[in-house]
Parts: structure tokens; sequence; C-alpha cells
């Protein structure tokens, strides 16, 4: 049992991360009732060094889709956020560590990426631009 376990509240977190480490997973999230999309997967790539070779261990985040984070035009997921947005400014995104969803495409992600085993609930996203003091 950890602190995290034992926990009444999900500890909050801000992760900056830069636009080209971020990319579309191709997972979204619609409301049942109205079909109106609510969310979208993020992979952020987190480089490491693991017996000489550099690996990407990946963190999912689950971003409201009304931040406007992704284009909402570019279909095309396998670029990462810097070459579809053309944004280059770092954002912040502050939200709660929470456990992995379920689901096959989850598990496909998961086969797929070195994805860690929880994701970052986003619940505000800021852009850094320029400097801070």
């Amino acid at each position: 049992i950890s602190v995290y376990d034992m926990s009444l509240f999900s500890p909050a977190m801000a992760l900056t991360a830069n636009t080209s480490e971020i990319y579309h997973s191709g997972l979204k999230l619609d409301d049942k009732v109205t079909g109106e999309r609510t969310h979208e997967y993020l992979l952020i790539s987190s480089p490491r060094k693991v017996r000489r070779k550099t690996v990407g261990i990946m963190i999912l985040a689950r971003v409201p889709y009304h931040f406007d984070v992704w284009p909402k035009e570019e279909t095309d997921y396998s670029f990462d956020l810097q070459t579809a947005a053309h944004i280059v400014a770092p954002p912040t995104f502050y939200g709660e560590l929470k456990k992995l969803d379920k689901g096959p495409a989850i598990e496909v992600l998961k086969n797929k990426h070195n994805l860690r085993p929880f994701l970052l609930d986003v619940y505000k996203v800021e852009y850094n631009y320029g400097l801070r003091d």
C-alpha cells in the first residue's frame, strides 16, 4: 500500500512538455447521449536511456476537448504537436493522476508504446510564451 492509495484526494501535478514530444494517440472520448466529443487522449513522451539506448516512456493524458490542444482540422496523428499545430510554446498540463482506463484500445496502446500504468486527467492547460523569471 502506498501513500497514493491511502490518500483521500488524487495528487495534482503540473507537466510541461516540448511540443515535439506530444503525440495524439488516435483515441477520442464521446458523450454517449449527445455524441459530442468530450476528451482526447494525448501521448507525452519522456525520453530515457535504457542500456545505452534512448527510448520514450509515454504518459497518457486525457485532455478535455474544449482546451483546443490538438488542432481540430488535423486528422493525421503520425506527427507531433509542433508539426501538426505549428506552435513551439510548450504547454503545461495541470491534472490529477488516475488509474489507466480499461478497454481494448488502451491495451493496444500499452502494447505499442512503453505506457506508464497511470494517466494524467487534465483540468487546465497553459502555454508558456517566453521565458520565466
